[in-house]
């Protein structure tokens, strides 16, 4: 009897990658990048070396961040809420998230959005808090983020972002990587925690939020709350270790510059507040000029308990300065009204 040979599968033997004819063709791209592991030395290296190649952009942000600290030193403290809220807007937007600064400070205080968008308000509450210092990312990632240390509950792939152990290890591995290059510059230290944040994948793919506010925080001290970056989607983009380095200098160096125009501005206002109220007496004005200066936002309650005037007495004061275009109200409502400096463009 003749033995009958079945035909030769190709899973029964090994097979050349490139014979793998049944397969469908891998993404471009991916290929690279799951082959590319590079351990912690290899990633030190490139950013050591890439910081040497891009120095000159370096200083240009150095010099308007330090410009930016100085100027910040003239200002009431709480000015830096007003920035955090703008900064915030402009990386929503980046997302297409179209919230505006005084949508934003209004949530802040009274916690109501639009249902369709209460998400993004949400995250935008969240990375306020963290600009101004209720948390830093080297306090551990879950906390940063406001998750639970929770087990996977299997859905972390539908989500497209780690959770649990997951997010615990991702976190450990950036932190380690900005612990291997602490001699470079803080702004550099800045670059790596945020394009490291987008390598091991620690929030969804589609967010840019929460890594670029992990890097504002990092680069915090020194008399500044957060580090500015300009939204750029040019930032995003892969490339060598040099050119996303470039690319990150030159949009911290403009985020300063934003910065620096806005107090321009308030600064600007504050003069014209002062000449504008001339005749008015008392010491409430210029606790007012002051209070509308530090903070986005101000109702007559906040003012009652910043300067010690009664109720009436500090509506009197919004409506007069409202009349002599000074401020603008911000909700359009008659109950839990709010306003804000009016600035000139």
């Amino acid at each position: 009897m003749t033995k009958y040979l079945a035909p030769e599968s190709p899973y029964d033997a090994e097979t050349e990658e490139d014979d793998l004819w049944f397969l469908p063709p891998m993404p471009e791209g991916v290929e690279d990048e799951l082959r590319q592991n590079p351990t912690m030395s290899e990633l030190r290296g490139d950013w050591v070396a890439a910081e040497h190649a891009t120095y000159p952009d370096l200083l240009r942000a150095a010099e308007a961040l330090s410009r930016l600290r100085e100027r910040l030193s003239w200002m009431p403290k709480e000015v830096g809420e007003r920035l955090a809220v703008q900064s915030t807007v402009a990386l929503l937007r980046q997302e297409g998230h179209w919230i505006t600064a005084d949508q934003l400070a209004v949530y802040m205080k009274l916690g109501a959005a639009p249902i369709d968008q209460a998400q993004d308000f949400a995250r935008g509450a969240w990375a306020v808090r963290r600009l101004l210092g209720a948390l830093t990312p080297q306090q551990g990632v879950h906390g940063f983020l406001g998750r639970q240390q929770v087990q996977d509950d299997g859905l972390s792939s539908l989500q497209h972002r780690p959770v649990g152990a997951e997010l615990e290890t991702l976190g450990t591995q950036w932190a380690d990587t900005l612990a291997s290059v602490f001699d470079l510059h803080r702004i550099t230290q800045s670059a790596v925690a945020f394009f490291e944040w987008q390598r091991l994948g620690l929030s969804d793919p589609e967010d840019s939020l929460e890594g670029s506010v992990a890097a504002m925080c990092f680069a915090a001290g020194d008399g500044i709350l957060f580090q500015p970056i300009a939204p750029d989607a040019s930032v995003m983009r892969s490339g060598a270790a040099a050119e996303r380095l470039a690319r990150w200098f030159r949009a911290v160096e403009t985020g300063c510059l934003q910065a620096l125009l806005e107090l321009e501005r308030l600064n600007a206002w504050r003069s014209r507040a002062g000449a504008a109220t001339q005749g008015m007496s008392g010491r409430s004005v210029g606790l007012l000029i002051e209070t509308l200066l530090a903070v986005p936002l101000v109702s007559a309650e906040l003012l009652e308990a910043r300067t010690g005037l009664s109720r009436p007495s500090a509506l009197r004061n919004l409506n007069a300065f409202s009349d002599l275009g000074l401020l603008r109200e911000v909700t359009g409502q008659r109950r839990y009204r709010f306003w804000t400096a009016r600035l000139l463009s």
